[in-house]
C-alpha cells in the first residue's frame, strides 16, 4: 500500500517517527511492520485525516469554545469497495445522496436523514442538536469523546485518542519548527 521504494516500512516509520513514537505506533498498529495493508490504511487515514480533525478540535476547545467532532464509519454498498469508509465518504449521506457509486439501503437512508438534520441545526444555529436525535456533546479533551455516525449513531469514546496523540505530536514539533 505505502511506497517505500527500497526501504522497509518499518524504516520509514522509525525514522519519520523517531524515538519512542516509532515504537508506540508498532504498538497501537498492530501488523505495520510486516506491511499488513489494513494497518498501513489505517495508519495513512489516521496521520492525514483524523488526527488533525481530533488536534483541531482539542485546540478549539481550549479556546473555551464549542466544538463537535464526528467519527463517520460507514462503509459504502459496493461490492468491489475495499477501502472501508474513506475520506468524504460522509457527504453523500449528509446531502441525501443515493447514486450508483454510493448507494443506500433503509439503515443507509436513515442515517443520511439523520447526519442532514445534524448538519442543517449546525448551519442554523452553531448547534447541531436536534430535538430529535440523539444528543451530539461539545467535545472535551479531558474526556473525548466523538459523535459515531454509521452503523450505531450517538456519543463514543474517541477510541483512536492514544494514536492521534502519537501522530499529533509530530505535528506539534513541526509547528514548532517553524517558529525557529
Amino acid at each position: 500500500l505505502l511506497d517505500v521504494g527500497d526501504e522497509t516500512i518499518e524504516s520509514v516509520i522509525i525514522e519519520e517517527f523517531p524515538g519512542e513514537a516509532a515504537g508506540k505506533l508498532f504498538e497501537l498498529y498492530p501488523g505495520l511492520a510486516s506491511g499488513d495493508d489494513h494497518a498501513q490504511e489505517e495508519l495513512l487515514g489516521d496521520n492525514m485525516f483524523g488526527a488533525k480533525a481530533f488536534f483541531y478540535a482539542t485546540t478549539h476547545a481550549q479556546s473555551g469554545e464549542s466544538c463537535y467532532l464526528y467519527h463517520f464509519d460507514q462503509v459504502p454498498l459496493s461490492r468491489s469497495q475495499t477501502a472501508g469508509a474513506f475520506h468524504a465518504a460522509e457527504i453523500s449521506y449528509v446531502f441525501g445522496v443515493d447514486s450508483l457509486l454510493l448507494p443506500q439501503d433503509e439503515q443507509r437512508a436513515s442515517l443520511s436523514r439523520q447526519m442532514s438534520k445534524y448538519w442543517t441545526s449546525f448551519a442554523r444555529s452553531g448547534d447541531p442538536n436536534d430535538n430529535e436525535l440523539s444528543h451530539w456533546q461539545s467535545f472535551s479533551q479531558n474526556s473525548p469523546e466523538w459523535m459515531q455516525l454509521g452503523s450505531s449513531v450517538g456519543m463514543a469514546e474517541a477510541n483512536k485518542a492514544d494514536k492521534y496523540g502519537v501522530l499529533n505530536d509530530k505535528l506539534l514539533s513541526q509547528l514548532d519548527s517553524l517558529d525557529d
